[in-house]
């Protein structure tokens, strides 16, 4: 299910295959320890990441046409 552009899990559909984390042509998901996927949702447009990098080496951009 995709919600303001972001991938939703419905657990209840997903069998933890894993092809969605080998398929996700942004890296943006991986697999947790019980076998389903971890999505990052960019913590609604607030992204917690680049709020708290020292470095400021991560920013949240639009990207058009997604």
């Amino acid at each position: 299910t995709m919600g303001d552009g972001v991938p939703l899990l419905n657990n209840d559909l997903c069998d933890r295959c894993g092809v969605c984390a080998a398929e996700c042509p942004q890296e943006v998901i991986s697999i947790k320890d019980d076998g389903l996927p971890r999505i990052c949702d960019h913590c609604g447009g607030q992204p917690v990441c680049v709020a708290w990098c020292p470095h400021g080496a991560l920013k949240l951009e639009e990207v058009s046409g997604q």
